[in-house]
């Protein structure tokens, strides 16, 4: 039931693909009608300027660079944009359909508590720790932190004596 749900889901189109679809269909049939238009438009004048007796290559040579050729390119452009714009509705399809699909997943992410290892000692913390098991790497922090700061004011009491001798 559910497999059936989500299929129907996947297979509905998104709106804004629907309308570039439609755009795109109305454009390529303006294209298409306006090259059939000025196909028509030239053959019709050709067939003016023949009629009132003007050579058909010396017509052809002249409307053909002026007329026809401008009258054929302009609605393959056209035609251009309206591919461009049916691809858009593609990619858009695709790009919706991915995205609804990571909505759709669920994922659990499954955090592990740290582990901390006992039997390392921190290098710099090495001369701190002492053999009493109050006082081991495992012990609380507060009182490693009132280790560090006993031995700093030691130094620190050496290091003024060490000024003052000098």
């Amino acid at each position: 039931m559910k497999q059936q749900k989500k299929s129907q889901a996947r297979k509905k189109l998104p709106r804004s693909s629907i309308l570039m679809y439609i755009a795109s269909a109305f454009i390529a049939v303006i294209a298409v009608a306006l090259l059939v238009n000025n196909v028509v438009y030239f053959n019709n004048t050709v067939s003016q300027y023949t009629t009132q007796g003007y050579p058909y290559e010396m017509v052809a040579k002249e409307l053909i660079p002026g007329q026809l050729l401008p009258g054929i390119f302009q609605p393959l452009s056209i035609l251009g944009i309206a591919v461009v714009l049916y691809g858009a509705g593609l990619i858009n399809q695709k790009i919706t359909g991915y995205f609804h699909s990571c909505s759709n997943i669920e994922t659990v992410v499954h955090a592990e508590p740290a582990v901390v290892n006992t039997n390392t000692v921190n290098t710099a913390a090495e001369d701190i720790v002492s053999e009493d098991p109050a006082e081991s790497p495992a012990a609380v922090p507060e009182q490693i932190e009132s280790q560090i700061v006993e031995v700093q004011d030691t130094q620190d009491s050496t290091d003024n004596k060490d000024n003052t001798d000098k």
